[in-house]
């Protein structure tokens, strides 16, 4: 039974970790798997001569080294030369899913970027994480020593004799993490990385704002157990195949699983989630990011990554565009808005940072964003600096109004019972329905509300702690409402999530809510409706308390709502096959 259960973690990790094309079994790469994964076929179309590398290399070589790190613990990594004279850049995918889940390097995950950047005289390496795959010592979910070893294995490719020094990391889902971990540490040779729907702060892929996801408390434990299901020490003789005994397991592993329930519990932010804030070293980032996340990735959420776009380093370049935990060139999403360009964007960004190709990839703004009608603009900060928010204020008769209004508190209560089918008793229609809704008067002119909105409201409740979720919608009279985002919140992280402050029962406290980034066109005639709620179960666990809440509307304080809304950012349509829409 435990065999079985452990074999549909994997068949899991198969479906979820981004595996994109094989090489094939005697190691040389398979032009067919990756044309029949990327229907765009971006990267076969026609260039001008010298703007882009091009496809003129084969597999030269695969060699399987492990390298020693700062304490010693060997790293496994596969490289993969092209048939080029001379020094050739790195391209590193360092990552947790090589090994246990491909057994084997020539059947490894990341065989994409191979395919694409090999041929294109670019050496790449697989590199698996410790303690996954082939590589010694206790996989640690992003903490320091992984951290570290990002660091090492860089700069140990920055001194092979066979680079030219020049190195870079890119990946998608935890492959994309991990570029975070060598930006952050600076190593030599290092000079752009490249993450794709990647964590910034492992504490918001598992918890938001004291509040915990419905995988946080259990993603330790299972995600240790997926890329590292014997959670024993690695060694060089690869992956065992059984769990051990409790005593034999890694230093730490423990700790890890208990972390999960403990934060599911208290919602605090502390000492082990910090040392997984890579977003809070970016200022010790010094070299280019091309960042590229999905408004519509619900696995690693658009709140790691997205709100990053303005504090990125000199010369960086983002992509945010309307898709799921996907790479841009296979939109799951709307296949339809799948960016052809993909690829050759890619490639010109590494000739341009690893190779010194003067090719006018940073030319352009650096922001390509895309709304949720699929729009697509550029911009040099997102969202907007120069356009003042609007506010639309919450009133006692359900509206959203551009002026504040009388004042009013409306209550709401979380159904202790969950028996919908139940009549409600006298005592519980007194507490209110279990949500409140404001709708705007239908809107003037299209609207694209952009970044991160935020709800602002005075809230009393009497018990010491409760969940309070508000989701924005676009609601039309024809064809009924879109759902655009939401707003999650614990009341005892309302001050900082680093810290619990019980709310004092049946006194007013001011919250502020933030929204998860999104970009949303709103048409003319279309409303905007708010909608609050104590619970989101579809998303998060349920807090163990049922209070009352009061709301107070309009008076001198008044509940609002607040976002960017921006006119005519200036759309472009997305590129044609075969376009280099870097160099128009």
């Amino acid at each position: 039974m435990l065999e079985r259960g452990l074999a549909v973690l994997l068949a899991l990790a198969m479906v979820t970790s981004g595996c994109i094309g094989v090489p094939s079994s005697d190691g040389e790469l398979d032009e067919a798997s990756v044309e029949a994964t990327d229907p765009a076929g971006a990267f076969t179309g026609p260039v001008e001569p010298g703007e882009l590398s091009q496809p003129v290399h084969e597999l030269d070589r695969m060699v399987e080294t492990f390298l020693p790190t700062h304490d010693g613990t060997q790293i496994h990594t596969a490289e993969y030369h092209p048939n080029a004279s001379g020094e050739t850049p790195v391209v590193i995918q360092l990552s947790p899913y090589f090994g246990n889940l491909d057994a084997e390097p020539q059947a490894q995950h990341g065989s994409y970027w191979t395919q694409v950047l090999v041929e294109r005289g670019y050496t790449v390496v697989h590199a698996s994480v410790r303690g996954t795959g082939y590589s010694e010592g206790c996989f640690q979910l992003g903490g320091e020593d992984e951290i570290q070893d990002a660091h090492d294995i860089v700069k140990h490719y920055h001194e092979a004799d066979w680079s030219n020094g020049n190195v870079s990391m890119i990946g998608i889902s935890y492959p994309g993490t991990t570029p975070w971990q060598a930006a952050i540490t600076d190593p030599p040779g290092l000079k752009t990385v490249v993450p794709m729907q990647g964590i910034s702060d492992m504490y918001r892929y598992d918890h938001v704002d004291g509040a915990s996801y419905t995988h946080g408390p259990a993603f330790p434990t299972y995600y240790t157990a997926l890329v590292d299901w014997t959670l024993v020490p690695g060694n060089a003789e690869g992956p065992q195949h059984l769990l051990p005994p409790l005593d034999a397991f890694c230093p730490g592993a423990a700790d890890r699983i208990e972390k999960g329930y403990e934060t599911m519990a208290v919602g605090t932010h502390d000492e082990f989630w910090d040392e997984r804030e890579y977003e809070a070293q970016l200022d010790q980032v010094d070299v280019p990011v091309f960042l590229v996340h999905g408004f519509q990735d619900w696995n690693v959420d658009p709140d790691n990554g997205v709100p990053l776009v303005d504090d990125l380093p000199a010369n960086s370049k983002t992509w945010i565009g309307q898709w799921e935990h996907n790479i841009p060139f296979a939109n799951t999403y709307n296949e339809d808005w799948s960016r052809h360009d993909w690829n050759m964007t890619m490639v010109a960004w590494f000739d341009r940072w690893l190779k010194g190709v003067d090719n006018g990839v940073t030319e352009r703004e650096p922001v390509l964003v895309q709304d949720d009608a699929g729009h697509w603009y550029r911009a040099d900060t997102w969202p907007p600096e120069d356009r003042e928010p609007r506010q639309l204020f919450l009133a006692g008769d359900g509206r959203l109004m551009d002026e504040a209004p009388p004042s009013e508190v409306r209550r709401m209560a979380k159904d202790p019972s969950n028996a919908a089918t139940e009549a409600p008793t006298d005592a519980e229609q007194a507490r209110g329905p279990e949500s409140l809704r404001f709708t705007s008067d239908p809107l003037a002119e299209d609207t694209l509300v952009t970044g991160r909105p935020t709800l602002s409201l005075d809230v009393a409740i009497d018990q010491p702690d409760g969940h309070l979720v508000a989701d924005l919608y676009d609601e039309d009279a024809e064809d009924g409402p879109k759902w655009l985002g939401h707003a999650i919140l614990n009341l005892a992280h309302r001050q900082t999530r680093d810290a619990r402050t019980p709310v004092p029962q049946d006194q007013f406290v001011s919250v502020e809510m933030q929204f998860f980034p999104m970009n949303s066109f709103v048409p003319e005639d279309h409303r905007l409706r708010l909608e609050l709620r104590p619970e989101a179960p579809d998303w998060i666990h349920p807090s163990p308390f049922s209070p009352t809440y009061e709301v107070q509307l309009g008076g001198e304080d008044p509940a609002q709502l607040s976002f960017t809304d921006l006119d005519d950012p200036g759309f472009e349509p997305a590129p044609e096959r075969g376009q280099v829409p870097w160099s128009t």
